[in-house]
C-alpha cells in the first residue's frame, strides 16, 4: 500500500481484509503468498556450477599443466600431453567438489540465522520465518526486534525506532498510530515501521503493508545478509603464503631444470620435471582445503547448538582467554519460579493482581519472568484473564535496564489503578514507608537472595488520572521470590573452561546476595566467588576490578561494556553474552560476540559472531572446543602437505645432484601430488577434536601459523621422507638398475610414506595412534590410496602410461616398512624429544 502512513489504523485494515483480533488465516496467507511471493530482497546469488568449475582453471597450477602439457605436445608426446591435460581437468574437478561443498555447508549456516517475526494467524500468536510474511498480516514487535517488513502501526506504547538503514540517523525516533501527510517523507512517517530498521523500546502491533522488493529498503537496493562472504584472517595469509611459496618453488624447479640441463640431460624433459615439481610442491589446495575445513568445522559447531555467524570468529574462539556471561537462561535454566511470596496477609490478594496485570505473558508465551509470576497469581486462585478484562490497560511504562522496573495503568470503575513492580531497592524508593518497614524489607530481601531467589517488589497506587508521577506515591505489597535453577552440565562445562585456561566471570542484574549465593551453586571459581556491584566500574580502577572479580552483579549493558573494555585493554580475548538490544555495543566490542538464539533480540543476532540455537553455557565451551579443532585441523593439514611436497622436491633435487637418475617422471610426480594430497586432506580436514583440546591454555591470537619450530619440524620431517625415498631409490638402482622398475619403487615409497605423515600430522606431541579409530576416514583415506594405486599398477594401459612395473615380493616388504618407518621415527622422536604444541 502506498499510502497506508496516512490512512488511519482501520482504514488499512479495511483495505487489506485483515482483523486486527484473529489476524489472516492460514489458508489466506498461504494464498497471498503464492501471488505476491516470499518477503525476501534480491541478494547476490551463489556462482552457478559451471562458473564455479570454469574459475578452477584461473590458477597457477593450470598454468604450470598447461605448460607441462604443451612442452610435450611440442617433443611428440602426444599420449603423456593428453595425460596431463587430464590431471588438470581432474585438479579443477576436486577444487570444484571442495568449494561447492563448501559453499552448500555456508548456505546451511545462512538459513539457520534467519530472523523469524512474532505474529497472529487464526486468532494466536504465533512465531514464523519472515519471509512467510505477507500483506495483511499482523505483527507484534518488542525492544530490540528487527522490523521484518514494511509496518503500518495499530497500537504502539512509548515505541521508539532506530531507522538508520534508511535515514542514515542512528539517534532513535519515537512512532505512533496518527496518520501523517500524504507526502510526508520517509523520515517523518511516524505511523510507520519499515523493514531492516530496529525496535529500541516500546512495544507495537502492526499490520503488513509491504514486503520484499516492494517495501523501502527493497526499493533503494539494499541487501541484507546474514554471514560474511569476505576472506577470514587466517584464509588471507595463508593465501599469501601460498603465492610467497609458489615463487620460492617456481626457483627450485628452475634451478632443478638448469641442473639436469647442465649434467647432460634433455633440456625439454629436464623442463617438464621442473613444472611438475613446481606443480607438486606449490599448495595449490591451501585455501579451498581451509575453506573446506572451516565450513564443515562450523557445520559440525551447529549441530551442537552453535550458529557461526562470521568465519573469523573460528580463529578467535581458539585464542579466548575470558567469558562474561550472562545467568539468566545462560547458566540457569530461564524457568522461574515463585517458590517465596513475602506480604500481608490483607495485601497478598491486591499483590497477586499487580503481578497478574503488571504483565504481558500467558501461562504459555512470554517473558519467563512473568510467565511464573501469571502462574503463581493462578496457582493461588487468580482468574488472571477476567482480572485483565476487568482493568483495561490504559498506559504503560515497559521495563528498562537503566529503571529497572516495569508500570502498567489500568481502568477501574472511578479511577486508574497503577501497578509497579521492579527491583527491592527502586519500588522502595517509590513507596512510602517508615524506616521500620523499610529495614524489615530490605532484611527480608537479604534472606531471599542470600538463598539464591530474584526478589522483585510489587507496589501499587489509585490515582485519578493515567498519567502522573512515576517516581512517589505507591503503596508497598510485598515481595516476590523466584528461583531459576542452574543448567544439567553447566558445572562441568564451567569446569572444562578453567582447565582449557579460560576465566568466567558472571554477570548478572540480580542483587548481590542473590549473585554470590549462585556463583557457589555453580562452582564458579576455586574459592569464594569474588562479588563486586557493578558501581564499583565507577568508583574505582576498572582494569584492577575486572582482573579480580568473578562476579559483577546490578550490571547494565553499558556496565557489561566497561567489563568488556578494562579486559581488552589488560590483554585478554574476550567472549561476552547478550541477548538485548542494550547488549549489542558490547556485543561488537568483544573479540567474540554470543547471542541468545531462543530469547534474543534480533538486534542482539545481528551484532554477535556466533548465536547459541539453545542459550545454554554448555554451547559455549563446545564452541570454543570446536573452534580450537578448526584451528588444529587446518594445522594437520599445513603440516600434512608441506612435508609432502618438501619431501618430493628434496627428492628428485639431492638425486640429480647425486648425478642419479632422474628418480621420477613429470607425470609420476603429477600423479603422487593428486593421489597423495586429496584423501589425506579430506581425512585431517574431518578428524574429531582430541580429547586433550580443553586441556591446553588458549593460543596467543598474534602467534603465527608457520612459527620457526613449526617450519623447523616440516623441514626435518620432510627431510627424513626424502632420505627414506631414496634410500629406497638406492635399492631399485643396486637391484634393477636404472629404469622402469627404479622409478617404480621411488614413487610406490613417497605414496607410502605420505600415507605414513599422515598419521604423523595429528599430532606434534601426542602418538600418531592415539584415538586414531575415532576418525575413520584415516582408513578410509588410507585405503583409498592405495587401492587406487594398486589398480594403476593393474590396469595395463595406466600402468604403461605411468611407466610402471610390478612390484615383487620383496619389494612390497620395502614399501610396508615405508608406511611404518616415518611413524617410528616420529614416535621416538617424541619419546624422546618432545616438541611444544602450538595449538
Amino acid at each position: 500500500m502506498e499510502n497506508a502512513h496516512a490512512l488511519t489504523p482501520e482504514h488499512v485494515l479495511l483495505e487489506l481484509r485483515a482483523d486486527r483480533a484473529s489476524g489472516l488465516p492460514d489458508g489466506e496467507a498461504r494464498s497471498r503468498r503464492a501471488r505476491l511471493g516470499a518477503n525476501v530482497l534480491p541478494h547476490a546469488k551463489r556462482r552457478p556450477l559451471i562458473r564455479l568449475f570454469l574459475d578452477q582453471f584461473l590458477n597457477v597450477i593450470v598454468l604450470l599443466l598447461a605448460a607441462a602439457a604443451a612442452i610435450s605436445w611440442a617433443t611428440g608426446d602426444v599420449l603423456e600431453s593428453l595425460a596431463i591435460l587430464a590431471v588438470l581437468v581432474l585438479n579443477a574437478a576436486i577444487g570444484f567438489a571442495m568449494e561447492w561443498q563448501a559453499g552448500r555447508a555456508i548456505e546451511s549456516l545462512r538459513k539457520q540465522t534467519r530472523i523469524t517475526a512474532r505474529v497472529r494467524r487464526n486468532g494466536a500468536d504465533t512465531t514464523i520465518p519472515a519471509e512467510d510474511l505477507v500483506a495483511g498480516d499482523i505483527v507484534l514487535l518488542g525492544p530490540g526486534d528487527r522490523v521484518p517488513a514494511d509496518l503500518r502501526i495499530l497500537d504502539a506504547a512509548a515505541l521508539r525506532v532506530e531507522e538508520s538503514p534508511l535515514t542514515g540517523e542512528s539517534k532513535s525516533v519515537f512512532k505512533s498510530t496518527a496518520g501523517v501527510a500524504l507526502d510526508a517523507a520517509i523520515a517523518d512517517r511516524s505511523s510507520m515501521l519499515f523493514l531492516g530498521t530496529v525496535v529500541t523500546a516500546g512495544r507495537a502491533v502492526a499490520i503488513v503493508v509491504a514486503t520484499g522488493e516492494r517495501t523501502e529498503l527493497g526499493r533503494i537496493g539494499k541487501l541484507v545478509t546474514a554471514v560474511e562472504s569476505e576472506p577470514t584472517p587466517l584464509q588471507k595469509k595463508l593465501d599469501a603464503l601460498g603465492r610467497r611459496l609458489a615463487w620460492l618453488v617456481l626457483g627450485i624447479g628452475a634451478a632443478v631444470t638448469l641442473t639436469g640441463w647442465l649434467r647432460g640431460d634433455d633440456l625439454w624433459m629436464m623442463m617438464q620435471i621442473g613444472i611438475s615439481l613446481a606443480v607438486a610442491a606449490v599448495p595449490e589446495a591451501l585455501p579451498a582445503t581451509t575453506t573446506f575445513i572451516l565450513a564443515f568445522g562450523v557445520v559440525r559447531m551447529a549441530r551442537r547448538h552453535a550458529i557461526v555467524r562470521r568465519l573469523s570468529a573460528v580463529e578467535t574462539l581458539g585464542s579466548t582467554t575470558v567469558i562474561c556471561s550472562d545467568k539468566t537462561g545462560t547458566l540457569t535454566t530461564n524457568r522461574m519460579t515463585v517458590t517465596e511470596i513475602d506480604a500481608a496477609p490483607d495485601h497478598l490478594p491486591a499483590l497477586l493482581n499487580a503481578i497478574a496485570l503488571c504483565n504481558d505473558a500467558t501461562l504459555t508465551t512470554g517473558d519467563p519472568t512473568e510467565i511464573a509470576l501469571v502462574a503463581a497469581a493462578v496457582k493461588r486462585g487468580v482468574d488472571v484473564e477476567e482480572l485483565r478484562r476487568r482493568f483495561p490497560r490504559a498506559a504503560e511504562h515497559p521495563f528498562d535496564a537503566l529503571t529497572k522496573r516495569m508500570i502498567t495503568v489500568h481502568r477501574a470503575d472511578t479511577d486508574f489503578l497503577w501497578a509497579l513492580k521492579g527491583a527491592p531497592a527502586v519500588v522502595l524508593d517509590a513507596c512510602d514507608v517508615d524506616d521500620r518497614m523499610r529495614a524489615r524489607i530490605a532484611g527480608a530481601n537479604v534472606d531471599l537472595a542470600k538463598r539464591g531467589l530474584r526478589v522483585l517488589a510489587v507496589a501499587e497506587k489509585r490515582a485519578s488520572s493515567a498519567e502522573g508521577d512515576l517516581d512517589h506515591g505507591f503503596e508497598l505489597l510485598g515481595l516476590v521470590g523466584m528461583l531459576d535453577p542452574p543448567r544439567p552440565h553447566v558445572v562441568d562445562a564451567i569446569a572444562t573452561a578453567r582447565r582449557a585456561g579460560i576465566r568466567l566471570i558472571m554477570l548478572t542484574g540480580d542483587q548481590e546476595d542473590t549473585a554470590r549465593s549462585i556463583a557457589r551453586e555453580l562452582h564458579l571459581a576455586e574459592g569464594e566467588p569474588r562479588v563486586a556491584h557493578a558501581r564499583a566500574l565507577r568508583e574505582t580502577d576498572a582494569l584492577q576490578l575486572v582482573a579480580v572479580t568473578d562476579v559483577f552483579a546490578r550490571v547494565s549493558p553499558e556496565d557489561k561494556y566497561r567489563i568488556v573494555e578494562a579486559l581488552q585493554n589488560d590483554g585478554e580475548i574476550v567472549a561476552v553474552t547478550g541477548d538485548g538490544v542494550n547488549d549489542a555495543p558490547a556485543l561488537k566490542k568483544s573479540d567474540v560476540g554470543v547471542a541468545m538464539g531462543e530469547r534474543g533480540t534480533d538486534v542482539a543476532k545481528e551484532a554477535a559472531d556466533i548465536v547459541l540455537a539453545d542459550d545454554d553455557f554448555s554451547t559455549i565451551v563446545a564452541a570454543i572446543e570446536g573452534g580450537r579443532a578448526i584451528y588444529a585441523n587446518i594445522v594437520k593439514f599445513v603440516h600434512a602437505m608441506f612435508t609432502h611436497n618438501l619431501s618430493e622436491v628434496l627428492t628428485v633435487f639431492v638425486a640429480i645432484l647425486l648425478g642419479w637418475p632422474l628418480p621420477l617422471l613429470p607425470l609420476q610426480i603429477l600423479w603422487i601430488n593428486l593421489v597423495t594430497d586429496v584423501f589425506p586432506a579430506f581425512a585431517l580436514a574431518l578428524e574429531p577434536p582430541s580429547t586433550h583440546v580443553m586441556e591446553r591454555p588458549p593460543r596467543p591470537p598474534g602467534q603465527e601459523l608457520l612459527s620457526k619450530r613449526f617450519l623447523l619440524l616440516i623441514a626435518w620431517q620432510g627431510v627424513m621422507l626424502s632420505v627414506i625415498a631414496l634410500a629406497a631409490y638406492a635399492y631399485a638402482l643396486q637391484w634393477y638398475g636404472p629404469g622402469d622398475h627404479a622409478r617404480t619403487i621411488v614413487l610406490l615409497a613417497l605414496v607410502a610414506l605420505q600415507l605414513g605423515q599422515m598419521f604423523n600430522s595429528r599430532s606434534r606431541t601426542r602418538s600418531a595412534l592415539e584415538g586414531v579409530f575415532r576418525n575413520p576416514h584415516l582408513w578410509f583415506s588410507t585405503a583409498t590410496v592405495i587401492a587406487i594405486q594398486v589398480g594403476a599398477l593393474q590396469l595395463e594401459p595406466v600402468r604403461r602410461l605411468l611407466h610402471l612395473v610390478m612390484p615383487t615380493s620383496s619389494d612390497w616388504l620395502l614399501l610396508a616398512g615405508c608406511v611404518a618407518l616415518p611413524v617410528v621415527i616420529v614416535e621416538m622422536q617424541k619419546a624422546f624429544l618432545p616438541a611444544h604444541e602450538e595449538k
